[in-house]
């Protein structure tokens, strides 16, 4: 008889089900029982949109839950991604040479978001984006699974607190954006949030374990971070509407089909692939990359002809760089070129 695949066989098991029912169902009913009484202390009679902690999440997700930032941890150094005295339901940041790598760490609530996990992300990919000596950015999630989505209660209810400082980047770039590459790392359980802060990340590799779901029209909701307008920019209107519609679930290949990931490997090789990925970028100059993405943006956000039209902008930040000097000169010398980002 053939050897099952241990990750299949984890993923029909009944801790997985019992995990995900109870973030995924447990969480809406947690979420009501306490929004009621404060609902109906205000006179209002069902949940509809106009709740003020939903309307309160839709208006500050749409600029992406413009958090006030708090501390968060940084770890410099290489080495261990995850380390057993650290409080779970927290986000790490650590460098690697010119790689900055971002680890989400829940595992015992399959890397659910919390408002003060998505505050320490914000904060990390501001750093990031911020210190000259870090030129790309892995973001990946620990153990098994990328999240199953948010803490819903923790957003959803009364007294929750999801406001992220609008000066921070954006972990969905709905509001500021990365200047700067950014390489996601995904595997398992890949929902909602998940496959929104994915595709604001520039290239995504996923493990083949990786199964993605949108489930919030299935929840009574629309999506909120970006999937309503990213789907359609990967994979056109007709593949857009058939996962958004449906709610429906699947896996690596078919993102892979959909443009959705850009490379799917074995789970275990999935975190070295990102981080490998991130050094071939390393390897080129950080102001011509940048410049690119940059460029890049301009056309999904202007179109053609703004594009065009910055052409010069770019000419003036490559040209007059030290980068553009070595590149040319490490050609002329037939060697591997040693760019400083300058």
């Amino acid at each position: 008889m053939a050897a099952v695949d241990p990750g299949a066989a984890w993923f029909a098991s009944y801790e997985w089900g019992l995990n995900v029912f109870d973030i995924n169902v447990f969480g809406v009913i947690r979420m009501t029982n306490a929004a009621l009484p404060h609902m109906r202390a205000q006179g209002i009679g069902r949940i509809s949109p106009t709740v003020r902690g939903r309307a309160r999440l839709l208006t500050t997700t749409t600029r992406r839950f413009s958090l006030v930032a708090r501390p968060a941890r940084t770890h410099h150094g290489q080495g261990a991604f995850m380390s057993h005295d650290r409080e779970p339901g927290e986000v790490t940041l650590e460098t690697d040479g010119n790689i900055a790598i971002i680890t989400v760490e829940n595992e015992s609530k399959m890397n659910s978001y919390t408002p003060a996990m998505m505050r320490q992300l914000a904060q990390h990919l501001t750093t990031f984006d911020e210190d000259d000596s870090l030129w790309v950015a892995v973001f990946r999630s620990a153990g098994k699974h990328t999240t199953a989505g948010l803490d819903m209660p923790k957003f959803f209810g009364p007294g929750a607190d999801a406001d992220i400082d609008p000066a921070l980047v954006d972990p969905f770039a709905l509001g500021r954006r990365a200047t700067k590459p950014i390489v996601a790392v995904v595997q398992g359980i890949t929902f909602t949030v998940g496959i929104e802060m994915m595709l604001a990340a520039d290239i995504v590799v996923a493990a083949d374990t990786a199964q993605f779901q949108q489930l919030e029209v299935a929840r009574g909701l629309a999506p909120l971070g970006g999937a309503h307008f990213r789907y359609l920019t990967r994979t056109g209107w007709g593949n857009a509407m058939y996962h958004l519609l449906r709610a429906d679930k699947f896996d690596a290949q078919r993102a892979l089909d959909l443009g959705f990931v850009q490379e799917v490997v074995p789970f275990g090789q999935h975190i070295e692939r990102g981080i490998e990925l991130a050094r071939e970028i390393c390897a080129n100059a950080p102001l011509g990359v940048r410049a690119t993405k940059a460029s890049a943006l301009k056309y999904l956000e202007q179109g053609e002809p703004a594009a065009v039209a910055a052409i010069d902008d770019v000419k003036g930040a490559v040209f007059d760089s030290h980068d553009f000097q070595e590149g040319i000169q490490s050609f002329i010398e037939r060697r591997q070129a040693n760019f400083q980002g300058k």
